[in-house]
């Protein structure tokens, strides 16, 4: 029982969102002037749409009663272990849910939805059922707040993690460690740069120094080694 009551709070849900949409958008009059020089999108686009439309007729008759075709074919992909039975006042008692709900969608906004055709988008009444039901509709139409509690909870804490990396981490340690070995590497090229005299002699000079230290060590590590 509880879960036909489920379905069916579903049914009813769905019948009324989709009443709701047929109302406001497809029929009537344009509410904005974008909607006044929108056209039929191409053949690209409206011939898929039209399959797709022909296959969700087809593939309801696949399960009549007593056919069951689609969850037979299942059987080899899926553990269907019994196939569900048809009951006929389950059916009777969801489409008159549905057609209660498409109803009900055509007196909230088909009726009062026709009766401000003449009247411009701008000074149209808002959606009737948001003094209905208050904070309720508040909710819904915030999208139950999920995009804001996502971004209270992570969000905000990444971006402050990031800004604060960005801000302080990354120029002070990172940048900071690149900058200093250029420094040192700028201040030690600068510091050999003085021994490039360009005078030959002074070239000479260090050649035999250099030829002097390597010859001294040769011979006191041949001292040391007797």
């Amino acid at each position: 029982m509880g879960a036909l009551l489920f379905l069916s709070t579903t049914a009813f849900l769905t019948a009324f969102y989709m009443g709701r949409q047929i109302w406001l958008i497809f029929l009537g009059k344009s509410r904005s002037r974008a909607a006044e020089n929108a056209s039929e999108s191409s053949a690209i686009m409206t011939v898929p749409l039209m399959i797709l439309a022909a296959l969700s007729l087809v593939g309801g008759f696949l399960n009549l009663p007593g056919v069951h075709t689609f969850a037979l074919w299942l059987e080899h992909t899926l553990p269907v272990k019994e196939v569900g039975e048809f009951v006929p006042w389950v059916a009777v008692f969801s489409s008159v849910v549905a057609l209660l709900a498409i109803a009900l969608a055509w007196f909230v906004y088909g009726k009062i939805y026709v009766e401000q055709q003449s009247v411009p988008p701008a000074h149209r009444p808002d959606d009737p059922l948001r003094p209905a039901l208050a904070f309720i509709f508040t909710w819904m139409e915030g999208k139950w707040y999920i995009d804001e509690l996502y971004g209270w909870l992570f969000l905000k804490p990444y971006a402050g993690v990031s800004r604060f990396l960005a801000q302080t981490f990354d120029p002070r340690l990172i940048d900071g460690a690149a900058n200093g070995l250029a420094r040192l590497t700028q201040w030690s090229a600068g510091q050999a740069r003085r021994i490039q005299t360009g005078y030959l002699r002074s070239y000479a000079l260090a050649m035999m120094i250099g030829l002097v230290l390597i010859l001294g060590y040769l011979t006191m590590a041949n001292l040391l080694a007797r």
